[in-house]
């Protein structure tokens, strides 16, 4: 694994000028004048393109058709602009590539990566003028009929045991998954949801940027899970510095949640 610089942080701008950023697969193009802001974006639909470009000038015939403009009326005289990397708003459902055997009182580690919201302000205490995934994962209904349970996004990914193996790419989040089966009897674990909206970013020297570490105990033999959110990413690395709040609350230390099953549409 190896890291890139960090695409987050503050930029003057001067009044007119376009200024874009790339971040993975996410391109971002800003202007500020004299009574508004104009901010373009785009997604490719290349999950895991890698790259960073920071604040590098711009021209007009640069920004595609296909960007979406958003305008936003707000005069400064010395425009800022402050961009922060945020969790998913939603919990993700993972589905691994190929399902994952735990047997009966085994602890096994999984390494699963997720999609950044670039969070783009006018200021670090400014309005907020952008809230957007650097790639948009699909939509899903986790639950066990269509009148019960929750909407959530949907990601499938090698779900991998192996950290070393994990590619880096700065535009997605780390969150080490440990799944602990108390009950007597194995299982296959095709699918988990991991609570990813509950979670706070940390920017780990070395690594790349990693959620909580989350802990599902299956204590019996069904899809529940009581949840662990840790306190810190569980990084074999020192000095974590945390750069982003969960967006819910957390619901308190050890939470049920329905983790491994139940899931419709997919």
């Amino acid at each position: 694994m190896s890291t890139t610089d960090a695409w987050w942080g503050d930029t003057a701008l001067k009044p007119g000028a376009l200024r874009t950023w790339q971040i993975g697969p996410y391109r971002l193009w800003v202007r500020a004048e004299a009574r508004e802001w104009r901010l373009w974006s785009l997604s490719s639909d290349e999950a895991m393109v890698g790259g960073i470009r920071v604040a590098e000038e711009g021209n007009d015939d640069e920004v595609p058709d296909g960007a979406a403009l958003t305008r936003v009326g707000l005069a400064q005289r010395d425009p800022v602009l402050t961009l922060l990397p945020a969790p998913a708003d939603r919990d993700v459902v993972v589905r691994p590539d190929l399902p994952v055997v735990v047997p009966a009182g085994v602890r096994v580690e999984l390494y699963v990566t997720t999609p950044l919201w670039v969070v783009a302000r006018a200021g670090r205490d400014g309005p907020t003028l952008l809230d957007e995934p650097s790639h948009r994962m699909s939509d899903t209904w986790f639950g066990p009929n269509t009148l019960e349970g929750e909407l959530a996004y949907a990601l499938r990914t090698s779900a991998t045991l192996d950290l070393e193996a994990l590619p880096y790419v700065s535009h997605r989040a780390i969150t080490r998954v440990s799944v602990v089966n108390a009950a007597r009897d194995a299982f296959s674990l095709v699918k988990l949801k991991v609570p990813v909206a509950g979670l706070a970013l940390y920017d780990v020297p070395g690594s790349g940027i990693w959620t909580d570490a989350v802990t599902l105990e299956r204590e019996q033999a069904s899809d529940e899970a009581e949840v662990v959110v840790g306190n810190g990413p569980g990084a074999a690395t020192a000095r974590p510095e945390r750069i982003a709040d969960p967006r819910l609350a957390v619901r308190g230390p050890r939470f049920s949640l329905d983790a491994f099953g139940r899931l419709l549409g997919m």
